[in-house]
């Protein structure tokens, strides 16, 4: 069963755009992500990790344009969760912030994660 997901949420200096693609859920971050706001990327998160099982996500920080330890550990949590449940989520794009070396599975491009991924659906 596919759960429904918003196609956003967001706030003043925050937002994620939510789109489906060949089962694989791609949420792009625009914005700053800081600890003034992380309920916004929680939300999407959650509701990504339940849309579909196993839970393929990617998250494009491409827009995003400042990310703080707040922001990397929901990121990071969510990776847990989604390996947990026999999933992946996968990282594309910088931001200002991500720190070279993370726990996180970073692809180059959002082309090159979604085949990725696609094949895994």
């Amino acid at each position: 069963m596919i759960a429904r997901v918003p196609a956003r949420h967001s706030d003043p200096e925050f937002s994620v755009k939510s789109r489906s693609h060949a089962g694989v859920m791609v949420l792009g971050l625009a914005g700053s992500l800081t600890a003034r706001n992380p309920r916004t990327l929680h939300r999407s998160l959650v509701a990504a990790l339940t849309a579909s099982q196993p839970p393929l996500i990617i998250v494009d920080l491409e827009s995003l344009h400042d990310l703080d330890a707040g922001g990397l550990a929901i990121l990071l949590g969510a990776t847990d969760h989604a390996r947990a449940c026999g999933g992946q989520l996968l990282v594309t794009g910088t931001a200002a912030g991500l720190p070279a070396r993370t726990e996180l599975e970073r692809r180059s491009t959002l082309t090159d994660a979604l085949a990725e991924l696609a094949a895994a659906a």
